[in-house]
């Protein structure tokens, strides 16, 4: 299975709903509420704050995530992806370049 034994819908709910009221909470609500633009696709959205992703990493599990939200889920002592509840084996953040739009990943670029 994966290492997702007794990792369930139900807590993966919990472990999400609670970081992303952490993410929104470091942050002003409207800085949050500005960077959620209407007509970008999920696939342009961090699954944890639902924020365009800015700075995209890829986590050992194969998801992307922005750098800061999967920071802070992992320094909260996650060590399973939030969206599969797989273990990661590793904690390594790589660029994802793949998702980067003119908009988005202005500090990757060189």
């Amino acid at each position: 299975d994966g290492g997702n034994e007794g990792y369930n819908e139900e807590s993966k709910k919990e472990s999400s709903s609670y970081l992303y009221n952490k993410v929104n909470d470091s942050s002003s609500p409207s800085q949050s509420m500005s960077m959620i633009a209407t007509n970008v696709p999920d696939e342009f959205r961090c699954p944890i704050s639902l924020d365009l992703m800015r700075d995209p990493v890829i986590v050992s599990s194969g998801h992307t995530y922005n750098r800061n939200s999967i920071a802070q889920w992992i320094n909260s002592g996650y060590h399973t992806c939030p969206k599969s509840g797989q273990r990661l084996i590793h904690t390594a953040l790589i660029p994802n370049y793949a998702v980067c739009t003119e908009k988005s990943c202005s500090a990757m670029v060189p």
